[in-house]
């Protein structure tokens, strides 16, 4: 989190103070945000302070030229949909880099398709399939099969319904349930 002085240009004003924050192993977009919004708010405190006190010294920030800044680009709904034939690691961290919105998805038959925003998953050892997409429920428990091991399933909403914990959704079952990507 940095605090400083707006120039001409995007973020190439001078820089007051700086706070660094661990992103942790399952933490998802939205719990990075909250607390990165807590920390921005007392370093927002602290720089005022310092700025008021005048023992603040802005410091350039590293040399690097205007055209080098790069913009985020939009996402689409279909950036967002889950592709479980890559590794565990980075299904996992697909989901948590888009949880809470706008959710990364996947389309569940419950015998028919519907689409399913998946919000946060568990990595696990085991794998459970041989097929990337694969799911399996063991002991009330969601896991689908990635290209190296599995990755369970903790929050989802299916389409037109409220979000809930894998654990709730595997109660409400009615109907076999299947994921192929």
């Amino acid at each position: 989190v940095t605090t400083f002085f707006i120039e001409q240009e995007i973020d190439m004003g001078n820089i007051l103070l700086q706070k660094s924050v661990d992103i942790g192993e399952n933490e998802t977009a939205g719990e990075l945000h909250d607390k990165l919004m807590h920390v921005g708010a007392d370093l927002v405190c602290e720089t005022l302070h310092g700025v008021f006190n005048g023992t603040l010294h802005a410091t350039p920030q590293a040399n690097f030229e205007v055209g080098q800044l790069k913009h985020a680009t939009k996402i689409f709904k279909s950036d967002c949909e889950i592709k479980w034939n890559q590794q565990a690691q980075q299904v996992h961290d697909f989901i948590r880099g888009l949880s809470p919105y706008p959710a990364a998805w996947t389309t569940i038959y419950t015998p028919e398709p519907k689409s399913a925003k998946i919000f946060a998953t568990r990595k696990s050892i085991k794998s459970i399939g041989q097929m990337a997409g694969e799911l399996t429920i063991e002991d009330g428990k969601i896991y689908v099969q990635c290209q190296d091991t599995a990755l369970q399933i903790l929050e989802l909403q299916l389409e037109g319904k409220k979000r809930v914990s894998a654990e709730e959704f595997v109660r409400g079952l009615r109907n076999p349930i299947t994921i192929f990507n």
